[in-house]
This record gives structure tokens, C-alpha cells and sequence, in this order.
């Protein structure tokens, strides 16, 4: 099956894959074409087209380029592994990390627009009622989650078991 609106791009270059480009750097074209050939040894038209334009960005790329996007591919990795672990781990919803991230974050953009507003920003104070008896208490009502914040309380919560396919079983 041919696509007929890439009928101009067939053949462009008769001489070979790379021989546009510069001795050394036609080598390491070659280089990564042949690694990537190992991997995928009967590849159809469409993957041979995809990994020659592959190597050939790879070949043009310097070292450090090339070690910056080994390193940002090998970031990117990390952290899907970061996230699948807190998924086994249970840590969903408002125990995840980047709960409390996106809660202070919206905090500061609504300080932002309420500066930006020309009105007056909420004080930092809570004015807690009279009579509470324990101050900790009366703070701690004005936080979404307190549990969190108190000291021993992440000790006291149950635990969760860590199988694969089974988030946030209870062992309780």
C-alpha cells in the first residue's frame, strides 16, 4: 500500500541513506543503523525508513548533546518507575505527592490573583475560637488534611501491601 502525498520524498536520495552528510559522520550514521537492525532484523519498509532518519539524528548529534538526551530519556524512565511504584504502593488520590504539590501551588496562584486583583491578601492568622482549649486543635481544624501533619500520625496509619496488580490492599 503506497501513500500517494508521499510519493515526492521516494527516492531522494539514490546514491544511499547518508551520503549527504560528512565522512565521520556517514560512519556513525552506519553505526547506529546497524545497531538498530540488530534489534529489529526483519524490519518492513515503513521501521527501515524510521530507523535510517533515527541514526542519522543520532550521527549528527554532538557528545554532549547526545549524553543530555541520554540523560533526560533516562529521567523520563525514572520517574514513570516512580510513578507505576507509588501506584503497587497504593499511594493514589490525596496521599500521592504531587497532591500537596498541586494544592500549594494553587494556593499561590490564587494569592496571585487576588494581589493581581488590587484586593488585600488573607492574613496568615486564623482567629480560632475562644474557649477551644487546645490550641493544636483549633489549628489544626483550619488544615485540609491534618493527620499528616501531626507528629506520629503517619506511624499510626494502616499499611498497605506491595503486590503487583493489587493497589492499596489493607493488611489490617
Amino acid at each position: 500500500m503506497k501513500i500517494e502525498g508521499l510519493s515526492k520524498y521516494r527516492g531522494r536520495n539514490p546514491q544511499g541513506y547518508f551520503q549527504d552528510l560528512p565522512w565521520g559522520v556517514r560512519q556513525r550514521a552506519y553505526a547506529w543503523l546497524s545497531r538498530f537492525l540488530k534489534r529489529h532484523p526483519y524490519c518492513p519498509r515503513w521501521r527501515f525508513a524510521i530507523l535510517v532518519g533515527q541514526a542519522k539524528r543520532l550521527a549528527l548529534m554532538s557528545d554532549d548533546e547526545l549524553s543530555a538526551w541520554g540523560r533526560s530519556m533516562h529521567a523520563k524512565r525514572g520517574g514513570y518507575a516512580v510513578q507505576r511504584r507509588y501506584w503497587h504502593e497504593g499511594r493514589i488520590g490525596p496521599d500521592h505527592p504531587a497532591h500537596a504539590a498541586s494544592q500549594a501551588s494553587a494556593a499561590t496562584a490564587e494569592i496571585a490573583k487576588v494581589r493581581a486583583a488590587g484586593a488585600a491578601a488573607k492574613p496568615g492568622v486564623w482567629h480560632l475560637p475562644i474557649g477551644s482549649g487546645n490550641l493544636q486543635v483549633g489549628i489544626m481544624r483550619h488544615i485540609e488534611n491534618p493527620e499528616r501533619y501531626v507528629k506520629g500520625a503517619l506511624s499510626s496509619q494502616p499499611k498497605f501491601e506491595h503486590k503487583a496488580g493489587c493497589p492499596g490492599k489493607r493488611l489490617d
